[in-house]
């Protein structure tokens, strides 16, 4: 009886000093830099009436009877996380975000004690002080080199009462920031809308609106005059005078269009991806194994991406993505990349949305000679060992500078036994959707084109020989052999 009402008061006994802990907690919690306990709780031991018994013939053992005594409070634990950060109005007011703690003393720094409590002040003699008068620790500045010298050991902090320091003109300033996408044109806060609105009417209606007066609901029809839709605000275009003149516009301004997504297919061929499987040779793609690492070495927009421990397509494709985005170190791809539905090659994307650089813009691969990724590999069968061992010059495939990654054509095709594989084509592609136009305000020269729309008709030319009239000639380069693929600046 006397046992278990003792084990009650222990647990009566163990909250108490809970409820302290936590009672001290609540009575801090506008304490500067104070950091929370939390009561451990621990079993006492326990009371052994009965040993435990081992078996015996026919008889089994017996557990032990224990009896245990209660509870006590064994520890109380600080715990060190993140408080929240407040803005005060006063200047002498630090804290630290993260990690760390301030340092202070009584004698000068010969004895050191930390604190997260960024409650600091200057006292009569400059000296930078906690509230118990104890100094912070750290670094003073030198002020004839304007310089701090973190390599000494650390000081009291004291600032002269009576120093002035003199104001000095900036000479560099840094910005990094993000521009608006097009909530304001101008020093007027309206929102942008397409070019297809129709300022001042209604087609539908035939009602004369003002679509700049926000203060009523405007609308706009399309070009078969079917739905009405509500807008407030005006176009977002490009302005130019009777001169052809760009108003608003400077020299070297210019946008980005383009007109489709680049895209781009490795294995054009269609050879087969290597079949684990498959328990025979195989002359196949191959992206590694386990057991058979590639290397991944392409030029993707400007950007070199080498990996040589390639295990499988799915590394590959997330490796090359780790380059899309631009960081501090080096510029992005734009590229993003994703395996096609088959496993044997990467199809890459660019949609052109990202970033103003040229090399964020369209594709433009290089496979590099060294590429061994997503190439053609012989897969032999080792049936006495159950595995397949690889060769990628066994028999021979030889690539004279041509990667299977852009290969138009194999000879011959899929080889067996001891032939030579031969790719044809190039170890690079370019594919280009986006175009760069620059704003000049000078006359533009341009040459005369076929317009298929109208005008005195297209002149086709004989055989392989282009036309001889100029506009013909020009829209029969531009149009029939592509000569506007390019990456030169356009200029308007």
């Amino acid at each position: 009886m006397m046992r278990s009402l003792w084990s009650g008061v222990s647990g009566l006994q163990a909250h108490q000093t809970a409820m302290d802990v936590e009672g001290n907690n609540i009575s801090n919690v506008n304490t500067t830099g104070f950091k929370y306990s939390r009561a451990d709780f621990g079993t006492m031991f326990s009371q052994t009436v009965k040993i435990a018994t081992a078996p015996t013939d026919g008889r089994g053992g017996q557990n032990p009877l224990q009896i245990g005594l209660g509870v006590s409070v064994s520890s109380t634990t600080r715990i060190h996380s993140q408080g929240s950060i407040q803005t005060t109005d006063k200047n002498t007011d630090v804290a630290i975000n993260g990690d760390g703690f301030f340092m202070v003393s009584d004698d000068g720094g010969l004895t050191n004690y930390l604190t997260r409590s960024g409650d600091f002040k200057l006292d009569a003699y400059g000296n930078f002080v906690n509230n118990a008068g104890y100094v912070v620790q750290g670094w003073n500045i030198n002020w004839d080199t304007q310089s701090i010298d973190s390599s000494r050991s650390p000081q009291n902090i004291f600032i002269d009462p009576g120093m002035h320091i003199p104001a000095a003109k900036s000479t560099e300033v840094a910005i990094k920031a993000n521009l608006n996408s097009g909530l304001n044109i101008g020093t007027a806060s309206r929102p942008l809308y397409s070019l297809d609105s129709i300022h001042g009417y209604n087609k539908k209606t035939g009602e004369t609106k003002d679509e700049n007066d926000t203060g009523t609901t405007q609308f706009y029809t399309t070009s078969k005059n079917a739905i009405d839709v509500t807008e407030k605000g005006v176009d977002c275009a490009s302005l130019f005078n009777a001169s052809g003149q760009g108003l608003n516009l400077r020299e070297g301004q210019g946008i980005w269009v383009s007109y489709a997504d680049a895209k781009y297919q490795t294995n054009k061929v269609g050879v087969s991806a290597f079949d684990k499987d498959h328990q025979a040779n195989q002359t196949a793609v191959f992206w590694g194994s386990e057991d058979q690492k590639t290397k991944l070495s392409i030029t993707l927009n400007g950007v070199k991406i080498e990996n040589e421990n390639i295990k499988s397509i799915d590394e590959a494709v997330a490796y090359i993505n780790t380059f899309t985005v631009a960081n501090d170190s080096r510029p992005g791809t734009g590229v993003t990349a994703v395996k096609n539905k088959d496993g044997s090659g990467i199809e890459f994307v660019n949609d052109n949305s990202n970033g103003t650089t040229d090399n964020m813009k369209n594709i433009n691969l290089v496979v590099n000679e060294d590429n061994t990724a997503g190439e053609l590999w012989n897969a032999k069968w080792d049936q006495n060992n159950n595995k397949f061992t690889f060769n990628q010059n066994d028999p021979a495939i030889t690539k004279t500078g041509t990667s299977l990654w852009t290969a138009n054509k194999i000879t011959p095709e899929h080889p067996d036994g001891n032939n030579t594989v031969k790719l044809e084509g190039t170890n690079k592609v370019e594919v280009i959707t986006a175009h760069k136009y620059i704003y000049n305000s000078s006359a533009q020269d341009l040459p005369p084109m076929y317009n298929p729309d109208g005008g005195d008709g297209y002149k086709q030319g004989t055989g392989d020989n282009p036309p001889t009239d100029p506009a013909s000639k020009n829209y029969y380069d531009a149009v029939m052999n592509g000569s506007l693929l390019n990456t030169n600046e356009r200029v308007f």
